[in-house]
């Protein structure tokens, strides 16, 4: 028998395995790059979508809400300081309702006022979002000309 020549199958099989990891790494990276790429897109769609809703509270309203359809949500909590901030209102203008049950993503965070003001998303997930805002006429309009309620999964009650 002639072994002469044989080892270097050994290597011939660690060369396709070290091949194969490459391949494997190049594949999850772009799977995680286009993840991250379609949250941020989503969150962009969201927070234009409660810019529309705001310029007109008398067409997008409880009836009629706006929908954002399968938007890709990441684990992150939205904050009414946060939509604040960028929408130009005050944060008591803003509040959140979610889809809550057994094995739900979303957990809703209470304030004082009764008005949740804080939505947790516990894991990566698609959701439909709805956003309707109403004018306000009552003495606290100083504050909050106009009030905006933001489902996550469901219409905002």
């Amino acid at each position: 028998m002639n072994f002469r020549g044989q080892y270097f199958d050994v290597f011939k099989l660690l060369i396709a395995v070290i091949m194969a990891l490459a391949l494997l790494l190049i594949i999850l990276n772009s799977v995680n790059y286009f993840t991250s790429l379609s949250i941020s897109i989503s969150e962009t769609r969201i927070i234009d979508g409660l810019k529309n809703a705001v310029k007109a509270p008398d067409v997008v309203n409880k009836e009629n809400p706006l929908i954002i359809k399968e938007a890709s949500l990441g684990s992150k909590t939205w904050h009414a300081n946060e939509l604040a901030r960028l929408i130009g209102l005050n944060k008591d203008c803003f509040s959140f309702d979610a889809r809550i049950g057994n094995g739900s993503a979303f957990k809703l965070e209470n304030e004082s006022d009764g008005l949740f003001r804080r939505l947790v998303v516990s894991k990566d997930l698609v959701s439909n979002i709805f956003i309707y805002c109403l004018l306000n006429n009552s003495r606290t309009a100083s504050v909050c000309p106009i009030t905006c309620k933001i489902g996550f999964g469901k219409v905002p009650a």
